[in-house]
């Protein structure tokens, strides 16, 4: 009987575990609250900028399409997370990103962008 009882009780702290680092992973949000979009565009470089006015309204109706549609965007649940490609690019909540990584205006990814081009890098 004490054995039953150990054996439930241990079950339930595992499964309680598991939901507890389920929540500290994919629920709690990694930065505070800020102004813009609720989400933010992650570039191949694993640069993080915001989106243009385009973006942002072609987004916007592609996240009422239904996930499994193949014109929905790919949007990541976590930074680290790579396309089936293997590249960082990708649509991200905005609160899923690090506290580390620095989101940019559109205006200044497009300085870096002009860059780029111009030493042909």
């Amino acid at each position: 009987m004490l054995l039953r009882l150990m054996i439930i009780l241990g079950l339930i702290a595992l499964v309680l575990f598991a939901a507890l680092i389920y929540y500290l992973r994919f629920l709690v949000p990694l930065r505070p609250k800020e102004t813009g979009f609720e989400y933010v565009s992650v570039e191949s470089q694993g640069v993080v900028r915001e989106l243009d006015h385009e973006e942002y309204e072609d987004l916007k109706q592609g996240l009422m399409l239904h996930p499994a549609d193949g014109n929905s965007p790919y949007t990541k649940s976590r930074y680290l997370e790579l396309t089936t490609d293997k590249q960082m690019k990708g649509y991200i909540r905005r609160r899923s990103v690090p506290r580390k990584i620095r989101i940019i205006s559109y205006k200044e990814w497009m300085n870096i962008i002009d860059e780029k081009l111009k030493y042909g890098i």
